[in-house]
């Protein structure tokens, strides 16, 4: 029998690292005959369409409010509730497992659901401190939530700041288990200077300059007030750089200026950020050399034409981003947190360069790398190797495979 995975996922489409890692994951998965489809809160956004063309069957759910809204409040409405009952229901005979990436909000309800329906259910943890069981049974609820989860078959931990944070848990220990996530070393792998400098010249970066890109979600937690507030620093020695953001701007119109205004403020301030109907566009460059690339599906190709990756974030669970700078052979600069240390960036100074989660500290690093091209050149060899070795995509999907089979014979 085919096998079959519905996964969960927070919002479908969207641009986080989460999503992305699932959708990779899929297309790796359907080449050793394992089909997945993906359910989400979002509505389809037809510019999001590439990403998933030719991965798999994507089923969506519609929304049942405006996705403007706090999700918990699209779920308390209760319509919602049975729309998406009735699709697991109807699509049962399609899967056999049900992948939850991260935790979608309330999706803690469905838990009994998918026992009912004799389903077996692997938890994916993706956010230290966010969706780690420490997390969910200390937060709002976590008196009923934390017991629903237990009813999951196997949690995977992408790091061992997540596998950590779970053996803490009151869940049973004999079901976690460790999977990295893998990145497409063909696909995010170095070019040569010369295409370096065409695809600058194709993707409207300054061929003339050195650029250093950031690649997530626009919003404070990221650590971009960080980031700017160093790029003042670093235009200020080397004005011969620029700094590219790429990344979702619907995050700074939705939820961020809700809940982070200073944020806001601060960048539109500093790069000039104006609100225009839904979305925040910049408007000119002025001299900090910034540029606001927005969300991109190839993503690789800008990281190609970049120089220098830096990734100030405040809270992971394990950054596909910096692992896909690094497969690029980037020279990368990263906060120091958890998964960063113990995971990724192992040998600081030779693998990467690792951080207190300081403005100097930051532009001082980064002003390092542009003025060393040697160092920059050697620890983005390094970098790749590092990648190269404990992060490749087909190990990632050999070791879910075997973890689906494993659940499935054992039903």
């Amino acid at each position: 029998m085919e096998l079959g995975v519905c996964a969960v996922l927070d919002q479908v489409p969207a641009y986080n690292g989460p999503c992305l890692q699932a959708f990779s994951l899929a297309r790796s998965l359907r080449d050793r005959g394992i089909n997945t489809f993906f359910v989400g809160s979002s509505p389809v956004d037809p510019n999001f369409a590439p990403c998933v063309r030719g991965a798999v069957l994507a089923e969506y759910l519609p929304p049942a409010a405006s996705i403007y809204k706090p999700a918990a409040e699209v779920y308390r409405n209760g319509g919602c509730w049975k729309y998406y009952a009735e699709l697991f229901w109807k699509l049962r005979h399609k899967y056999q497992l049900v992948h939850i990436h991260g935790m979608p909000d309330n999706i803690y309800s469905y838990f009994p659901l998918f026992k009912a329906l004799g389903k077996k259910v692997i938890v994916k943890m993706t956010g230290l401190g966010i969706n780690d069981p420490l997390a969910i049974g200390g937060g709002d609820g976590g008196w009923w939530k934390l017991p629903a989860v237990s009813l999951a078959d196997r949690f995977v931990a992408t790091s061992q700041a997540l596998a950590d944070a779970y053996c803490k848990s009151r869940l049973s220990p004999q079901k976690l288990i460790r999977i990295h996530n893998g990145v497409d070393t063909e696909r995010f792998r170095p070019v040569s200077p010369g295409k370096k400098k065409r695809l600058k010249i194709e993707l409207e970066l300054n061929p003339g300059f050195k650029t250093v890109i950031y690649v997530g979600t626009l919003q404070k937690s990221k650590g971009l007030d960080l980031l700017i507030s160093a790029w003042e620093k670093v235009v200020t020695e080397y004005p011969e750089a620029e700094l590219a953001l790429v990344g979702p701007l619907c995050s700074l119109c939705i939820k961020s200026q809700m809940r982070e205004p200073e944020f806001i403020k601060s960048i539109n301030s500093k790069i000039g950020l104006h609100k225009m109907g839904k979305n925040w566009v910049r408007l000119g460059r002025r001299k900090t050399h910034i540029q606001l690339m927005g969300p991109k599906e190839d993503v690789y190709r800008y990281l190609q034409a970049s120089d220098i990756f830096v990734f100030p974030s405040r809270s992971e669970g394990l950054p596909n981003a910096l692992l896909e700078a690094m497969a690029c052979g980037l020279p990368s600069i990263a906060v120091d947190i958890p998964p960063v240390r113990q995971d990724i960036i192992t040998r600081p100074g030779e693998e990467g360069l690792i951080v207190p989660p300081q403005t100097e500290e930051i532009a001082h690093s980064i002003i390092k790398l542009l003025k060393d091209e040697k160092l920059a050149q050697n620890i983005g060899s390094q970098g790749r190797k590092r990648v190269g070795g404990h992060f490749s995509l087909a190990e990632t999907a050999r070791q879910y495979e075997e973890l689906y089979n494993e659940l499935v014979k054992s039903n």
